[in-house]
């Protein structure tokens, strides 16, 4: 099974709060009304210029665990690694915001309005990360309707870069998708282009598969730890999964 979807700018837009975070600015800060206007300048742009797709390729559990494998640089113990042996239904996945609204970035922090592109590119890679939840979330609909999963069942995207899945693994992972129906390449570094892009692994599987210890060796070097909030019933942090979009299911 496969699926294309395409999202209307407005459905994707994260929270302001989220945003301000990604910019710099601590929670409970008030921001500035210069930095007001920043961000609602960022958000016309967004508006006027995103164009969020994504396709979602399902694969079973076992074929998912040998494409992710396929990198051959990843750490001794992964966390993809854990939660794959829980899933009850994996599928891989790609998304994009698109390419004019990656090279209005570029011209804006390039000199044109440089704090203004900096709010932009901080609430387009939001947006980007929130597409992933996304595409989980339309996926999950699918699957609890066709029956083989419960409604308890929790969706979460893995991606290669993180939690010990070396960015290599985006190579193997683009061979089996592959993501060329949404305008999605990968260069020799493995940098996705258009810019503002994401891909991964969608895990469905109880709650409680996604929910582990950060005790992994890689973990010291962590800056952030967002796997934390990953693993609370649902995210309340402006990524909250929507199942808005337009989607176009192959069996």
């Amino acid at each position: 099974m496969r699926g294309t979807v395409r999202f209307a700018a407005r459905e994707v837009v994260p929270d302001p709060g989220v945003v301000l975070l990604r910019a710099g600015i601590p929670a409970g800060i008030e921001p500035s009304a210069r930095t007001r206007r920043l961000l609602d300048a960022a958000e016309r742009h967004f508006l006027a210029l995103a164009e969020p797709r994504g396709i979602v390729a399902e694969l079973p559990p076992a074929a998912c665990a040998e494409a992710v494998r396929a990198s051959g640089r990843d750490e001794p113990e992964t966390v993809l690694g854990r939660v794959l042996p829980l899933a009850e239904a994996t599928a891989l996945f790609a998304a994009t915001l698109g390419e004019p609204l990656c090279a209005q970035i570029r011209s804006l922090t390039a000199g044109e309005d440089l704090p203004l592109g900096f709010m932009l590119d901080a609430l387009a890679s939001e947006a980007a990360d929130g597409l992933g939840w996304r595409l989980g979330a339309l996926w999950r609909e699918r699957l609890v309707g066709a029956g083989p999963t419960s409604a308890a069942t929790r969706v979460l995207p893995y991606s290669p870069g993180y939690c010990g899945w070396h960015v290599r693994g985006q190579e193997a992972l683009f061979r089996a998708l592959p993501p060329d129906p949404v305008g999605i390449v990968l260069n020799a570094s493995c940098l996705m282009s258009p810019l503002k892009s994401v891909s991964g692994v969608l895990v469905a599987a109880a709650p409680e598969a996604h929910r582990f210890q950060p005790d992994f060796p890689f973990c010291a070097a962590c800056a952030t730890h967002e796997c934390r909030a990953r693993m609370l019933p649902w995210p309340d942090d402006g990524r909250t999964p929507s199942g808005e979009g337009e989607v176009s299911w192959i069996s």
